[in-house]
């Protein structure tokens, strides 16, 4: 009976998640690399290391370059990669777990941790998806070496670690669990290959000069616990504050009626099948799966970058510690079958209406790629200067701005050229950051400055219209653009002593 109640759990799981992301498609940097990477040969894969942050995580570049490489322009494909990547990183997340608590808890802490709400990033967009295969690869040697396959647990260990960035917090969280067992010998094999990926990031990383990845702050004191303290409360906001109550709101806000049914019907399917009965707490794994938060925070607090956020493809930042708030939501929150039920009802009613978000943001994506390709003005555009492109910066969860498109040069630069179907063309973005000052345009956050004499060409994406906009309009043109609100606290009043401690941070 257990095995069949199951059964039905892992299939309703496929469907969903099956649902969740058919139709979501490519964003931001992804339209970069379709640019990119169609023009490798098998004498030019030198490609793969144009960055130098790429030696540090070959594994992941490999798995994102080629994929697109042998995809290319069949975006539902991409789709069915993100569906693989996020049930087999589900299984390996269950099979972990399982070793330490019951199925059913097992299950819904697997399924809680690949789908929570705040890191919608690490699903949908498929250059980001390196976090959820690394955590989820982490576990998988320790359930080997759990299981004294010594030398497999090894191997998956140096792979895991290898993979990205994002495996120390996962690593040295989990091997508490080794060590308060007193399993010294497990603890040892399981962290000696994250030793590993450590010496070889900072041995490249002085062979190669990484500037992108910052880790200097380790020798400032002041600094890092600056950066730590940000980390703290930005992770705080992120997990029980307004940003996680504002993502849960505005994606129920999103739902679509379809989804709504198929949330009723999962809905009934957890009361029906899922068995909840109240557990001692596996305390080794609990310390385990808690330290992975302040470790995260941790490794963010380094580079001096990257605060925690539920909106933005920035969000890929809060996946590994959402195993911790899983954990905890499923100990400490569903411990009889009604709160149970009234916290899977919030749960996935949240993540359809992210899931319908992506979805129609895609739609709208693609439209405005065609209206590019078929606008007639710049398939005959000329000359060298650059086309400056404003709207569709972000695409609107509420009053804020979530999922990035147009909003850095990079991105409209490779959608032109995609769309248009030729390397002759420059675009690039034009929105608040810009200011025209004494004959350069500044982007105010990057420094970045572009020597204006007469006049630029804007493309009005919303308006699908291009435009000769003279140097003395730009300020004022710039001034109507819309403003984008990526934070909650960006509405709060200039004195408010949040905003004040955070500018300070």
């Amino acid at each position: 009976m257990l095995l069949r109640r199951i059964n039905y759990l892992f299939i309703t799981i496929i469907l969903i998640i099956v649902y969740m992301h058919i139709g979501t498609g490519l964003y931001s940097d992804d339209f970069v690399y379709l640019n990119n990477v169609p023009n490798w040969t098998l004498s030019s894969l030198k490609i793969l290391w144009s960055g130098p942050q790429c030696y540090l995580n070959i594994p992941t570049f490999l798995f994102y370059f080629v994929q697109i490489y042998l995809i290319g322009n069949n975006f539902i494909l991409y789709d069915l990669i993100k569906i693989i990547v996020l049930l087999f990183s589900l299984l390996l997340t269950y099979r972990f777990l399982v070793d330490y608590i019951s199925k059913h808890r097992a299950i819904l802490i697997a399924v809680l941790f690949i789908l929570y709400p705040i890191h919608d990033a690490t699903n949908y967009c498929p250059i980001n998806q390196y976090q959820v295969i690394t955590a989820a690869l982490v576990m998988y040697a320790h359930t080997l070496i759990n299981a004294e396959r010594y030398f497999a647990g090894l191997f998956a260990g140096l792979f895991a670690s290898f993979f990205s960035y994002a495996s120390p917090p996962m690593v040295f969280g989990l091997s508490i669990i080794f060590l308060l067992k007193k399993n010294y010998k497990r603890f040892t094999l399981f962290i000696l290959p994250q030793f590993i990926y450590i010496s070889y990031f900072y041995v490249m990383k002085l062979i190669v000069g990484v500037d992108t990845i910052r880790t200097e702050h380790v020798t400032n004191p002041i600094k890092y616990l600056k950066f730590y303290t940000l980390q703290v409360l930005t992770g705080l906001d992120v997990a029980i504050g307004p940003s996680f109550f504002l993502k849960v709101y505005y994606s129920i806000v999103n739902l679509s009626l379809y989804s709504a049914v198929i949330g009723c019907v999962a809905v009934y399917i957890f009361y029906r099948f899922v068995e909840i009965k109240k557990e001692p707490i596996n305390v080794a794994l609990l310390w385990g799966v808690m330290a992975i938060m302040p470790l995260t925070y941790g490794m963010f607090a380094l580079t001096g970058h990257y605060p925690q956020m539920a909106f933005n493809l920035g969000n890929r930042v809060t996946t590994l510690y959402s195993l911790t708030l899983s954990f905890l939501v499923i100990f400490f929150f569903m411990q009889n079958k009604w709160t149970s039920t009234i916290v899977f009802i919030i749960f996935i009613f949240s993540v359809l209406g992210i899931s319908d978000h992506w979805k129609a943001w895609n739609k709208h994506q693609m439209s405005v790629f065609d209206n590019i390709r078929n606008n007639r003005q710049l398939q005959d555009y000329k000359g060298d200067k650059v086309i400056f492109v404003s709207g569709n910066q972000y695409s609107k969860y509420g009053k804020l701005s979530h999922i990035e498109f147009f909003s850095e040069h990079w991105v409209p630069n490779a959608v032109f050229r995609l769309a248009l179907d030729r390397n002759d063309v420059t675009a690039m973005a034009i929105n608040k950051r810009f200011k025209y000052i004494n004959g350069q345009l500044v982007d105010t956050r990057s420094k970045h400055e572009i020597n204006i004499n007469d006049y630029i060409n804007v493309y009005d994406s919303e308006k699908d219209k291009l435009f000769r906009l003279d140097a003395v309009e730009i300020n004022s043109y710039i001034d109507s653009l819309p403003p984008d609100t990526r934070h909650w606290v960006q509405m709060l009043d200039k004195e408010n002593f949040i905003k004040k401690i955070i500018l300070y941070l």
